[in-house]
């Protein structure tokens, strides 16, 4: 896959704000920050959280535009087994994984 059409942008379900950015790295799977997706969530994306949060994400491939393919959005959740949150300030992770959050695209075009 050509990594123009692989970079995803994530924006909040509400306004579509834009959060940050994501890479597809299968057909339905994005990898991303914790940070990012958290406050695409509205959450404090500085708060250490064990849990991986819920709620919808929207995502689209803003750079497929430059070729003309249409850039619709697409709900995406976090993967229950793809959680690595952000460490507060000046800790380490326990398993060597932090800040990545994987996601599962759920929603069609």
């Amino acid at each position: 896959m050509p990594l123009a059409a692989s970079v995803v942008r994530i924006v909040d379900a509400d306004n579509k704000n834009l959060h940050g950015a994501g890479y597809l790295v299968t057909p339905d799977t994005v990898i991303t920050c914790a940070h990012v997706l958290a406050a695409a969530l509205g959450l404090d994306e500085y708060k250490y959280q064990s849990q991986p949060p819920t709620g919808t994400v929207y995502l689209n491939r803003p750079l497929t535009a430059l070729r003309g393919d249409k850039t619709e959005y697409r709900q995406a959740q976090v993967r229950q087994d793809g959680w690595y949150p952000a460490c507060e300030y000046g800790e380490e992770p326990e398993n060597g994984l932090a800040d990545i959050a994987v996601l599962r695209i759920t929603g069609q075009p």
